[in-house]
């Protein structure tokens, strides 16, 4: 017998292919699925399965953050001040993650630095401290001193203030007066030693400090003395024109020992600009004396003088001046020419 074609059966919707199937995956768990002693289907053990490298190493506690920046798209630092201009292209070169450790390197290294410097300027703060309560305390010494020399200087014993020669000599008196006085010259000669040292160290720090501010006032108008003296630039020509300088201020009246040797560290920049300056305009104004009047003619009769005519010239444009505008500036012009 011949097969027949049989009409083919409808198609299925895609809803009840996904229900028939659910339903046939649920009757195979039942029937699989083991029971316990009370007849309940026991809870089904799912194995885990290992996890792998990448999954391992995953923390499901973390969160990531999809805006957090990345690094090597951070915003650029700012250069820092140690680097000079020369080296801003390499700078900018720099990904903002090594110009932020660079920076922040700098950062710390500076503060290091300005950590020393504190600690050595408190140092220096605390010594400077120390030494001028030492030097009060020698200057006081030293003002002491004064009056204890006239206090402990004695004079030497005469043996015939103690009998010597009248047959009733006390030479046992005698002998103790001569060594209070040695043992108390051998005292005055070491307190004079010690003077004479504070003597010399006071005229020491006296001459530095006013070394010092002779420096920086030389440091301001040094530059403004070579200005007024260009020859002092000029080894050749700075002995000459110095001393042409003194010579001037001699001359001016000022003491000759005022530019002794022994006075050099006095004399200041400013001093000798303000010296240069005076000499200087006493070169200028030489010679420009005013000049001996010139002597008019003689006024012969019935002919005017220059004067004179200028005079008349004056006066007419005055009036006139006055006629045209008839103000006041005018009418006190016209009174002077008048009155000339």
């Amino acid at each position: 017998m011949e097969d027949t074609a049989q009409p083919m059966a409808a198609e299925t919707p895609l809803h009840e292919q996904f229900d028939d199937a659910a339903a046939a995956m649920k009757a195979m768990r039942t029937v699989n699925q083991p029971r316990n002693d009370s007849g309940q289907f026991a809870a089904e053990e799912v194995a885990e399965a290992p996890l792998g490298d990448a999954e391992a190493e995953y923390d499901e506690t973390e969160e990531y953050d999809e805006d957090a920046p990345d690094e090597d798209q951070a915003e650029p630092v700012e250069m820092p001040k140690s680097w000079s201009k020369e080296d801003e292209a390499t700078w900018r070169d720099l990904p903002p993650s090594a110009q932020a450790k660079i920076a922040e390197r700098e950062g710390q290294r500076d503060a290091a630095v300005n950590t020393k410097f504190q600690e050595v300027a408190n140092e220096r703060k605390a010594y400077e401290a120390k030494l001028q309560e030492a030097n009060a305390s020698r200057d006081k010494w030293a003002q002491d001193y004064d009056l204890l020399v006239s206090d402990l200087s004695i004079p030497k014993p005469d043996p015939r203030q103690y009998g010597l020669g009248s047959g009733n000599y006390n030479r046992e008196a005698y002998d103790m007066a001569l060594l209070d006085y040695e043992q108390t010259s051998e005292k005055l000669t070491a307190l004079r030693e010690q003077r004479e040292t504070i003597r010399k160290d006071q005229e020491r720090e006296e001459l530095a400090s006013v070394s010092a501010v002779k420096e920086q006032i030389d440091a301001e108008y040094g530059p403004k003395l070579v200005q007024i003296m260009p020859d002092l630039a000029d080894s050749a020509k700075a002995a000459t024109a110095m001393r042409g300088l003194v010579d001037y201020a001699v001359s001016q009246g000022l003491p000759a020992s005022t530019f002794a040797a022994e006075n050099h560290p006095f004399i200041t920049a400013a001093q000798l600009a303000l010296l240069a300056k005076a000499q200087k305009y006493d070169e200028l104004t030489a010679g420009t004396s005013r000049p001996a009047p010139r002597k008019q003619p003689a006024i012969r009769p019935g002919v005017a003088s220059p004067r004179s005519a200028q005079k008349s010239v004056t006066a007419k444009k005055a009036f006139a001046r006055l006629e045209s505008e008839n103000s006041i500036e005018a009418a006190v012009a016209a009174m002077r020419a008048a009155r000339r």
